[in-house]
């Protein structure tokens, strides 16, 4: 095996590497490569085996058993147990997030038992019931558990004196604020993974230091940010991967400006942006990756509108933008965005609406993001973490892991909360279009479009391996040096 180390960089900055406070996109992909949850996801998005190998749903849909592969072990070498999984995720909620984030809240909330957990101190719903068998209840039917189970908040960990240790491929030794060091954990079955070395940069830096030869692999990089002439280098091997995440505008309608209070004024800036957008497109990364979509679903998802549907309710704020307009005279809007997105603020200004643009990198936001007194719209983004129509939950429901409070619009989250317990897929289209529509008509986020996730290498000294990739194109272990 090679020694010498595999050169890996993300675009953003991961922040938390404690499992249970995971919170960025570039957290999750470089701990998916430490630990590992219930149950995987294919690159089309398929449940597959993970650390369990096989489960069972009763008629409910409110009773899931697990059976788990007995050969899973720590970095440790010790087993991974049913109890576990139990430890790591009461562990998980018992945390005090540094970011508006409720880490499994957005599953743990429908356990049995979790309205008891803090007076109890464990949650009942999690049931080990022998060292490889655990049960989980939930409190009414739950169709997309499976998903959630198999995200990287749901993943299983040890806590030890001297951090965490997980069951995936690598170990995670910090060298330094921005980089990290992943040795392969010997117990981990399979392919043993080159060791690798991670740091992160802005999203420029690194596209440089793969051309110039100093790094070997970018990975999970937006595609708004790679530009064309890097996708059709000769050079460089582009993997794409699924559409990974929404690019949004959050608006703060509860602290953030009064135009805001009324959803009329909210529809007459959605309208000005679309405006903006259509008056002075932006090129943003590769266009293939990027697609620009009012619409919260994409094409071929439960609830996705009609296009002239779609495009009638965005144009419903044109009546009303005259009054934001006014409103705005006494205070600019306060915007925070990339450079990529500042021709929205001159496009906003062209049709009258006062703005103060800010800058702020897209990965670089969360500060920004949790002192909401500091602005009246982020533009940023969040993950679409699965195929259902419930994945926007966690940014827009009433219990989401991500959700912005001063954004939250009560007509959003009862539809998102009645839809979760559907299980015929006859009613799933109907009740995710009027989620939709709402969206459009309350605007607790402006949505600008969608972006695919993509991996980069240097295929002149860089080899894959193909199974691996089908666990994800930000698995580590998918790439060695020739």
């Amino acid at each position: 095996m090679n020694k010498k180390p595999l050169i890996i960089a993300l675009g953003g900055p991961w922040r938390s590497l404690d499992p249970g406070l995971q919170h960025t996109y570039w957290a999750d992909v470089l701990l998916k490569n430490q630990f590992e949850p219930l149950v995987g996801r294919t690159l089309g998005g398929i449940p597959a085996p993970s650390v369990a190998r096989t489960w069972s749903i009763d008629a409910s849909f409110r009773k899931f058993t697990f059976r788990l592969d007995p050969n899973k072990k720590f970095s440790d070498g010790s087993p991974v147990l049913a109890s576990s999984f139990k430890v790591a995720w009461e562990r998980s909620l018992r945390l005090v997030p540094n970011v508006d984030n409720g880490s499994l809240l957005d599953m743990a909330y429908m356990l049995e038992g979790f309205s008891e957990f803090e007076s109890r101190g464990h949650i009942s719903g999690i049931v080990p019931e022998d060292p490889t068998t655990l049960t989980i209840h939930f409190s009414r039917p739950f169709r997309m558990a499976l998903f959630y189970l198999s995200g990287s908040r749901a993943a299983v960990y040890k806590t030890t004196p001297g951090g965490f240790l997980g069951s995936g491929p690598y170990e995670i030794h910090e060298l330094a604020p921005n980089r990290v060091a992943l040795r392969p954990n010997p117990y981990f079955a399979g392919t043993p993974p080159v060791p690798v070395e991670v740091y992160h940069d802005t999203p420029q830096s690194i596209l440089t230091h793969l051309e110039d030869g100093e790094t070997d692999v970018i990975s999970a990089i937006t595609g708004s940010a790679i530009p064309e002439s890097t996708w059709r280098s000769h050079q460089v091997s582009a993997i794409p991967g699924p559409f990974s995440s929404h690019r949004v505008g959050y608006v703060n309608s509860h602290t953030g400006s009064k135009c805001f209070r009324t959803r009329e004024l909210r529809q007459a800036f959605q309208y000005a942006v679309w405006t903006a957008l259509r008056e002075s497109p932006v090129s943003i990364g590769t266009p293939e990756l990027v697609p620009w979509d009012p619409q919260i679903y994409l094409q071929g998802q439960h609830g996705r509108l009609p296009e002239s549907k779609a495009i009638e309710l965005v144009n419903k704020g044109k009546e009303h933008l005259v009054h934001l307009v006014e409103c705005t005279r006494e205070r600019p809007l306060r915007l925070w965005m990339d450079d990529n997105l500042r021709s929205i603020g001159l496009g906003l200004n062209r049709l009258g609406v006062r703005t103060e643009v800010n800058r702020v990198d897209i990965g670089n936001y969360f500060p920004i993001l949790a002192s909401p007194e500091r602005w009246d719209v982020i533009f940023g983004g969040f993950s679409i973490p699965h195929a259902d129509p419930d994945g926007v939950y966690h940014a827009l429901g009433r219990n989401g892991s991500i959700l912005e409070r001063v954004t939250y619009q009560d007509s959003v989250g009862d539809l998102l909360e009645s839809g979760r317990s559907l299980l015929s897929a006859s009613e799933m289209d109907g009740h995710y279009r009027s989620v939709a529509t709402e969206v459009l008509r309350s605007v607790p986020i402006v949505h600008l479009g969608f972006t695919r996730s993509a991996a980069l290498i240097r295929s002149d000294r860089v080899d894959v391996r193909n199974e691996a990739l089908q666990r994800g194109e930000a698995q580590f272990d998918a790439f060695s040096l020739k």
